[in-house]
Parts: C-alpha cells; sequence; structure tokens
C-alpha cells in the first residue's frame, strides 16, 4: 500500500528530528567557533546537494521569478537560525538551547493563520500543548541550571523564532519550488555569508574532528536537511511543528545512550508526552 503525501511528510520530518538530535554532542566535541561549524556543514553538503538539485529541477527553478526575494530571505534567516543555535550550544547547556529552540512552533501556532494563511487546526493547538508539557518535564530537572547564559539564552531563543519563521516561508513558497531548490539555495547563501570565517583561525583537526565534520555536513545537513525540506512541504506547518518536537526527545535519548545521562521520571514522562502530541496530530 502507498503511502500518502502527508505521511511521506511525516516519517521524513521524523527521521530528521531524530537525526538532528545529536547535533548538540557533535557541536560540543568540536573545537571549532558556531560560524566555522555551520559553514564547514554547508560546503560538505553543498556539492552533494548540487548534483541532486541539477538532475532534478534546479534549471527550471533559477528561471523563475515568483517568490525569489522570499527565497534569498529563507538562506538569511537560515544562516542566522543555524549560527544562534550552534553558538548556544557553546554557551548554555544542551537543554538549554534545544527547549529554546522549540519555543518556535509556539510562534509557529500563533502567527501561521496569518502570515500563511494556513487553516486553524484544533488538533494542532491540543498537541501543542501536550508538546509543551511534554518539554516542561523533559527538561524539569535539566533546564536552566548552572550553565545559564544571558547572551546564550537570547540566541537560543532568537534560533527558536527564526524556526517558526523558517517553517512558514517554505511552506509559503512551497508551490513555486522543489524541495531541491527550496534545500540547496539557503546552503548556498549560507556559506556566501559565512565565507570570511575561513580566513580566521581554525584549529588543526584531528582524525575524530573531521569524522565528526563529515557526519555533520554529510547526514546532519545533505540527508537531514533535504529530508526537513521536503517534509514541510508536504504538511501543514503546524503538524510539522509538533512533529519536530521529536527532535529535543531524541536528544535526551542520545545523551542516555552515548554519554550515560539516563533521564529520569521526568523525562521519561516528557518524552512519552511528546510522543503522544505526535499521535494526536497525525492521526
Amino acid at each position: 500500500m502507498s503511502l500518502s503525501s502527508a505521511k511521506i511528510g511525516i516519517i521524513e520530518l521524523v527521521i530528521c528530528a531524530l537525526i538532528w538530535g545529536s547535533l548538540g554532542v557533535i557541536v560540543r566535541s568540536l573545537p571549532y567557533s558556531s560560524f566555522q561549524l555551520v559553514e564547514f556543514r554547508v560546503l560538505i553538503a553543498l556539492p552533494i546537494m548540487l548534483v541532486f538539485w541539477y538532475s532534478k529541477s534546479g534549471l527550471e527553478d533559477i528561471k523563475k521569478k515568483e517568490n525569489r526575494k522570499s527565497l534569498i530571505l529563507l538562506g538569511v534567516a537560515i544562516t542566522i537560525a543555524w549560527s544562534s543555535h550552534f553558538t548556544a550550544f557553546q554557551l548554555t547547556t544542551i537543554a538549554n538551547t534545544v527547549i529554546l529552540l522549540y519555543t518556535g512552533p509556539i510562534f509557529l501556532a500563533i502567527f501561521a493563520p496569518y502570515y500563511i494563511k494556513e487553516r486553524k487546526d484544533p488538533k494542532a493547538n491540543i498537541a501543542l500543548v501536550i508538546a509543551v508539557i511534554g518539554m516542561i518535564f523533559l527538561f524539569a530537572n535539566q533546564g536552566l541550571g548552572d550553565r545559564l547564559n544571558t547572551i546564550g539564552i537570547g540566541l537560543g531563543l532568537l534560533s527558536g523564532m527564526l524556526l517558526a519563521f523558517v517553517i512558514m516561508t517554505i511552506r509559503k513558497i512551497s508551490t513555486s519550488y522543489s524541495s531541491w531548490t527550496l534545500a540547496i539555495t539557503p546552503i548556498i547563501i549560507t556559506s556566501i555569508i559565512l565565507l570570511p570565517t575561513l580566513f580566521t583561525h581554525i584549529p588543526t583537526p584531528t582524525n575524530t574532528h573531521l569524522i565528526l565534520i563529515f557526519t555533520l555536513g554529510i547526514v546532519h545537513t545533505a540527508f537531514a536537511y533535504y529530508l526537513y525540506v521536503d517534509g514541510i512541504a508536504r504538511i501543514t506547518a503546524q503538524r510539522a511543528s509538533i512533529v519536530t518536537y521529536t527532535e529535543p526527545a531524541s536528544a535526551i535519548i542520545f545523551a542516555a545512550v552515548l554519554i550515560n545521562e539516563i533521564p529520569d521520571l521526568f523525562g521519561i514522562i516528557g518524552i512519552t508526552l511528546i510522543i503522544v502530541a505526535n499521535l494526536v496530530v497525525n492521526r
């Protein structure tokens, strides 16, 4: 039995969220600035994505003028969002950074019906409340803590606001451009904006660093980012915002598996509530 477009989109976003759940661990393991890490990830992903983009719809899409300004603005927003997100990882706890990033769906649930004229989804509102309660449980004993940093908290919140803008913009212009164009154009824009960071001091990488950097570029960017864009293009922005709550839950699971940080009862309740929220919005 073939899957519907919406179900494919949900599966893509869940896979993407599971992959991105390990971002904090990788960023913390590398001795580079947040801007350099973002530049590394896009430069490694760019050749791979260019091949697929060219073979799909690149030549056709590049001629289009419709929503071109929004496409460029999307690239700038992603550059700032990724840089803010990575900097927050370095300035405050992973828990703080992730929970602040996921204020985005709250902004999205409020503004999506107005910015992109999307019909209000009652189930999405219910699921959002369940997911937010889940986040509170998830970080009840881990959030804020000793590494509270004003700049880090502010940048984490900024990345959350930009996350909402990115999702809404992709939904808005997804009828004008293919998913590959929506994925690769921001990558190109980001690589240009952050190019000067390659001319600053770059610590000599070890073999482990190189493996992590290429994983960041190939798996977390070329593969996962395409799934993210294509997934958002297939389902409503409000549903997408709930599905992506899988990421903070997976971040806790990664921490338990990789660095033996076993979630307490509150964490288990939080993960369960986030799963319930996904089931509510996607039935």
